[in-house]
């Protein structure tokens, strides 16, 4: 329902908070809005390794989408002085890598 209305509204960017995709009940299957229709091209899906592995407390995360909005996503984050620090980013890739 909402991809058609979507279609009204071409300019319009959705960010999907995917962070607890992972969490399903009854057997249910967890759909990413970006796979549905042509959404791909308009979702920034935002994912988070803290939700995952269950260390909420390391803040760690990333996001999925078409190149030119995750490139501008890399340009805001630029200005933004947050960060994880270089062990926990290396633990959270490890662990990526282990699950898939």
């Amino acid at each position: 329902m909402i991809s058609k209305i979507l279609e009204e509204f071409p300019d319009i960017i959705v960010i999907s908070d995917e962070v607890y995709n992972f969490l399903t009940f009854d057997d249910k299957q967890h759909v990413c809005f970006a796979t549905l229709d042509n959404n791909w091209w308009k979702t920034i899906s935002i994912y988070s390794g803290g939700k995952l592995f269950n260390a909420t407390g390391w803040k760690i995360g990333w996001s999925i989408g078409p190149k030119p909005l995750i490139y501008m996503g890399g340009v805001i984050q630029n200005t933004v002085n947050y960060c994880l620090n270089t062990p926990g980013q290396v633990a959270m890739s490890n662990s990526l890598e282990r699950c898939w």
